[in-house]
């Protein structure tokens, strides 16, 4: 019986190995600055990792990110070591965890979700964001209208995107 007190996994913040974390194949994002994931390792080696990524639990029992990959593939980095582009080394940290957050989110919600955190922190390339709106338009049979207004970006910007 529920007393209504119980703690869901979804209402704390979980510490975990960044190696019980994997990429989404939703996310719209495909390629990432290596200069930017060696900055954000810099930042992880030497303060940890400040902000919880958001994540969804997946079956195999690990996690999977919604959104903070960077700050998710600097703290791989720091896990086993790394150079910086100035030749410095910085030594392993195998036993680094990072702060989670976890939702239980359908894909649709996920890549939504994933779709405003990339517009919104940094850009996505207009190949990526071209491919995101066509994905969400055959996959989830929105119009462009329906996307402009789901993501809060001009319908024009979408409508070009889409030609």
């Amino acid at each position: 019986m529920s007393t209504g007190n119980e703690i869901r996994e979804e209402d704390q913040v979980l510490r975990v190995s960044p190696m019980d974390i994997e990429a989404s194949p939703l996310n719209p994002r495909k390629r990432f600055l290596q200069k930017r994931i060696l900055e954000m390792a810099k930042s992880v080696a030497a303060h940890g990792v400040i902000q919880p990524i958001k994540c969804r639990r997946l079956e195999s029992g690990g996690y999977e990110v919604i959104w903070g990959e960077r700050r998710w593939r600097g703290a791989k980095l720091v896990m086993g070591g790394f150079e910086d582009e100035e030749g410095v080394g910085y030594v392993p940290r195998p036993d680094l965890t990072i702060p989670i957050l976890v939702e239980d989110l359908d894909d649709r919600t996920v890549f939504e979700l994933m779709m405003v955190e990339n517009l919104e922190r940094e850009n996505l390339c207009p190949s990526e964001e071209a491919a995101a709106y066509e994905r969400m338009r055959v996959e989830h049979s929105m119009s462009a209208a329906e996307i402009a207004e789901r993501l809060k970006v001009a319908r024009k910007r979408v409508d070009r995107m889409l030609l």
